[in-house]
């Protein structure tokens, strides 16, 4: 899996929001505004799902998409000779461009929305399904400088990987999307969780590891990793990725609390 399929934004003045399926659906519509057009493709680049949403909404969101709005609104004030100060009601499209699946777009955008997760999606999805899609919604809120986008995936990773493991293809994935000059709490969650496995399921079989042969971070991070697993023993280590106590604090990337989810909710009670 690679972030190849493309989300099409396009900034202009709409009156009504059209709708998605399931909770992810839930968009404003009605009053008059300025709306985004986002249009997801798939690997034909010809069909699309076309979805709107308030351009306020998206900039308030993130840094990333206000400065790719105005950088865009601003290109095309002086492609047409006009004042940037005039009134911006816009001839043409403005076009932005976001990689990535359907279904992490569409919970980004819920996320906009909401400033929370779509929760009974994701709890109707497998486990397998459910991390991969999570793996690329925080890979997407660090490309868009959306932190707390990043730690509700996260949250939602910590409960899933309490009922099973990761795919090998989730950490391929993340080792191929995630920074290498900084420290990941992607993929250190990724890695603790393997090396959990490694140990109690795998016997200590270094021949499983050939699989990331192709994944050159991993093979550098892992025995760091390993060391560090091999100090817990029995379940010790996985409580680590449980969610009582203060221990999934250290895969967050924001400082601030939660919004919004179960997990905070949770703390405030104790």
């Amino acid at each position: 899996m690679s972030l190849s399929d493309v989300t099409h934004l396009r900034y202009r003045h709409m009156t009504a929001a059209k709708n998605m399926g399931g909770q992810t659906d839930k968009l404003f519509s009605g009053k008059k505004d300025r709306m985004l057009e986002i249009r997801v493709f798939d690997d034909s680049m010809v069909k699309h799902k076309s979805y709107y949403l308030q351009s306020s909404i998206l900039k308030s969101a993130s840094t990333f998409f206000a400065n790719a709005i105005e950088a865009a609104r601003s290109e095309q004030f002086v492609c047409e000779g006009r004042d940037i100060g005039q009134d911006d009601d816009l001839s043409e499209a403005i076009e932005i461009f976001i990689a990535g699946t359907i279904e992490a777009v569409e919970m980004l955008l819920y996320y906009c929305i909401k400033e929370r997760l779509p929760m009974n999606d994701i709890s109707e999805m497998k486990h397998e399904k459910a991390c991969t899609i999570l793996t690329e919604v925080w890979c997407l809120g660090g490309t868009h400088q959306m932190p707390e986008l990043q730690d509700a995936a996260m949250l939602e990773l910590l409960r899933i990987l309490e009922g099973g493991s990761v795919q090998v293809d989730d950490i391929k994935f993340a080792f191929h999307n995630t920074p290498t000059d900084q420290s990941s709490p992607l993929r250190a969650l990724l890695l603790d969780d393997f090396c959990w496995k490694f140990r109690h399921e795998m016997g200590l079989d270094y021949h499983k590891l050939r699989t990331f042969e192709d994944v050159e971070d991993f093979l550098v991070e892992f025995p760091e990793a390993r060391d560090e697993c091999e100090t817990y023993h029995g379940d010790g280590f996985k409580s680590r990725i449980k969610c009582e106590g203060q221990g999934w604090r250290k895969y967050m990337v924001s400082d601030s609390d939660p919004k919004g989810h179960w997990i905070w909710e949770k703390m405030r009670e104790q």
